[in-house]
């Protein structure tokens, strides 16, 4: 596999479907925001009502008490000249339809989450782009097969908002990033990928993508996984354990951590399985 291409599915493929996350709590701290990312993995229908995209995160995005009033706004890229789409939802909401909307759902350890977007944005614009009979054309980007997951030594690459590049220009920028999977703890409770590679606050919730040169059928690019953490590892020295005493802890690089998608697929195919899902053709 050529490095560009996971940098062309990146702006071919993936872009499209990376969001900004903007996540407030109007009854704690009106004027602080938090800031992650997401990805649209794809769409469900509730009560046979219009597709509202499903956008995977980190769980500590979205995370909030249930006495808590927690205020999501999802902010969309489109093709440049066109503008954005942004889309609002609250964590006590219930649709006008009936269908309702899901904004967290905590999964044991794992730090994933999903948002169920809101069909329209409130300038009349659908989040989802759709044909004159209602159907969405664009599903977002297909995930893995969810009894899969990738081994050491394969390249990946991730993208997000990093607050660094908002604090140098200003501005929120949607930045790619790339690194190869030291290891891959497939614990039942906890499964994790150990990336080398380096992220930033904001990027948490970021789509982490493989290209399957293998694949003959389908996208070759697929969503493997969630960012949502980067590890760094710290060296506490002690007098004596290499000849000098330091007063500050010395700070290494760390590894990038992301959840595989897996769970997220099966707890929605299990909590769903009376309605419409397309969490991309591993779940329909």
């Amino acid at each position: 596999m050529s490095e560009s291409e996971l940098s062309t599915a990146f702006r071919e493929v993936l872009r499209p479907s990376v969001v900004m996350v903007l996540a407030r709590k109007p009854d704690v701290d009106p004027d602080l925001v938090g800031v992650g990312t997401g990805c649209i993995i794809g769409y469900m229908r509730g009560n046979g009502g219009p597709p509202r995209a499903i956008v995977a995160t980190a769980g500590h995005v979205l995370r909030h008490n249930a006495d808590e009033l927690l205020e999501v706004t999802v902010v969309r890229e489109t093709t440049e000249g066109q503008g954005g789409r942004v889309a609002t939802v609250m964590s006590d909401q219930v649709d006008k339809d009936g269908s309702y909307i899901v904004f967290y759902r905590d999964m044991s350890s794992l730090d994933l989450g999903f948002i169920v977007v809101p069909h329209e944005c409130p300038d009349g614009q659908r989040f989802l782009s759709e044909d004159e009979g209602g159907q969405p054309t664009e599903h977002g980007t297909e995930v893995m097969q969810p009894h899969l997951l990738v081994t050491e030594g394969t390249q990946v690459a991730w993208a997000g908002y990093p607050r660094g590049v908002h604090q140098r220009l200003g501005e929120r920028v949607l930045c790619y990033y790339e690194g190869v999977v030291s290891a891959t703890y497939n614990d039942p409770d906890s499964p994790m990928y150990i990336i080398d590679g380096h992220t930033d606050n904001g990027v948490s919730g970021g789509p982490v993508w493989v290209w399957n040169e293998q694949r003959t059928g389908g996208a070759r690019a697929q969503l493997v996984g969630v960012i949502t953490e980067y590890y760094e590892s710290h060296d506490d020295n002690e007098e004596g354990t290499a000849g000098f005493q330091e007063e500050e802890t010395e700070r290494r690089p760390g590894f990038v951590i992301a959840v595989p998608h897996n769970p997220l697929i099966r707890y929605m195919q299990e909590r769903y399985a009376h309605g419409q899902v397309d969490a991309s053709k591993s779940a329909a």
